[in-house]
């Protein structure tokens, strides 16, 4: 085979390369008229805010329904107090009465301590008085007074004694001249009284007899009180 067929038979096998084209930007042209266009942006905007809108219905949904929420909690909490509020007016009407009724015990405790503050029991220096009269000498009366919260203290017969709580007069009579002297001294010996004085010594005569007459007076002082029957706290 000659060299011009060898030649002609590998061109013959060899295949062709492909084509390539350049890269060049194909010219786009929009053919839609300006009215197309314009409705299309519109209805952009329209679904945008069609979302816009329901996202705040959402929004306020979801605040309305906090709100709702708290609303409730604060409505409870105030029936609640609202409650208690009542049960406590009801107790206050229950125990209304209890302060009126402590004030009153309050009253009638300082009444029976201003009655019982002077309580002097008489029978004991009654008698007393008879008791230590001397020989021959009898009682004819016994007068006592007792300071009030009112008066105050009881003056003594004269400017030597102490003011007292009370006096006790005796009133006795002799057939012999009484020993005044020994009469005080007897009406100081008993417990409660002190600063006795003989006050005067009459002879005294009537149709029948003839005889003396003495007047002692003395101080009552804090002894002669009775205790008070509510000294141990009883009410």
């Amino acid at each position: 085979m000659s060299a011009i067929t060898q030649l002609a038979a590998k061109t013959r096998t060899k295949k062709a390369a492909p084509l390539v084209l350049p890269d060049v930007p194909v010219p786009q042209v929009n053919l839609l008229p300006p009215e197309v266009g314009a409705a299309r942006k519109a209805d952009t905007a329209k679904r945008w805010a069609v979302i816009a809108v329901v996202g705040a219905l959402v929004l306020s949904a979801a605040a309305w329904g906090v709100l709702q929420i708290g609303y409730g909690d604060a409505k409870d909490k105030l029936r609640e107090a609202q409650d208690q509020t009542s049960a406590l007016r009801a107790e206050q009407a229950r125990y209304a009465e209890v302060p009126q009724i402590l004030a009153q015990q309050d009253q009638l405790r300082a009444t029976r301590s201003s009655a019982f503050a002077t309580d002097v029991d008489w029978k004991v220096y009654i008698s007393g008085a008879v008791g230590v009269l001397p020989e021959g000498t009898a009682l004819e009366r016994i007068d006592g007074n007792v300071a009030t919260l009112m008066s105050g203290e009881v003056n003594p017969v004269d400017g030597l004694s102490a003011p007292g709580i009370g006096q006790v007069k005796i009133t006795a009579r002799s057939n012999t001249v009484p020993d005044a002297g020994a009469l005080v001294a007897a009406m100081n010996s008993i417990a409660g009284l002190s600063e006795a004085r003989a006050e005067s010594v009459t002879l005294v005569s009537d149709a029948d007899s003839t005889f003396y007459r003495i007047v002692v007076t003395a101080q009552l002082n804090q002894g002669a009180l009775r205790p008070s029957p509510f000294d141990n706290g009883e009410d």
